[in-house]
């Protein structure tokens, strides 16, 4: 299954809702996870709901909606990361909302969660929000998908190394990162390599969650990832 695939099934998860059964006319409002078609086509990380009467339901966690663009003569240009309110209507569940309505917001420039600095002392080294500096071995630059129990094909709920697909565990290709390594990977936080997957090769990662649907929101996006030993 594509990572299009996977983002797709995560998407039919979000209504209808409890107390939604009426309302067909929706705003969601949220960020870009995925887009295609020309942008016409995308997944939304939705992080709020407003209904037709004006009442609003922050969803936490948030979730996966796919978003069909009607009128084309002026699409937005979406990146991942930028705000969109839609305003449209739910084609039903496993369907996408068909938004006539939108507004984007460009995402911010990022604050990085963690300086990343070079030395000569050591090969590569962070420090965190509270200031705790940590040093590894080599810093990389990789491209990151996330992955739950449920998309390991074959392996079902196991990895590679017979330990339990969740959040802390990540694939990599053992040819740039070999398997036990213990790194920190940008906005996830410190891990262990212990899986591998047919589609991480070379430069990529794949970020193991408790959920499938907490892997989609992951999207795809470029991480620093530093190898601690």
């Amino acid at each position: 299954m594509t990572r299009r695939d996977l983002l797709l099934a995560s998407a039919a998860s979000l209504l209808p809702l409890t107390g939604f059964a009426r309302e067909k006319s929706l705003q969601l409002t949220g960020t870009v996870l995925y887009s295609y078609s020309e942008c016409s086509d995308m997944i939304l990380r939705v992080t709020l709901v407003t209904l037709s009467d004006g009442a609003t339901l922050a969803l936490n966690p948030p979730r996966a909606k796919r978003i069909q663009l009607e009128d084309l003569s002026d699409p937005p240009v979406l990146d991942e990361g930028d705000t969109l309110s839609v305003t449209g209507v739910d084609l039903g569940r496993g369907k996408a909302l068909r938004a006539t309505r939108w507004e984007r917001t460009p995402a911010a420039p990022q604050s990085n969660e963690a300086t990343v600095t070079e030395n000569t002392a050591f090969a590569a080294s962070v420090t965190l929000e509270d200031g705790t500096r940590v040093e590894g071995k080599r810093l990389l630059t990789l491209t990151a998908t996330g992955y739950g129990p449920g998309e390991n094909g074959a392996w079902g709920d196991q990895t590679k190394l017979q330990t339990t697909v969740g959040y802390g565990t990540v694939a990599v290709d053992p040819r740039v990162i070999p398997l036990r390594s213990r790194l920190w990977v940008e906005d996830y936080g410190f891990c262990i390599a212990l899986d591998v997957g047919g589609a991480i090769k070379g430069m990529r990662i794949d970020l193991g969650h408790d959920t499938d649907e907490a892997a989609a929101l992951v999207g795809r996006s470029k991480r620093k990832v530093l190898i601690l030993g």
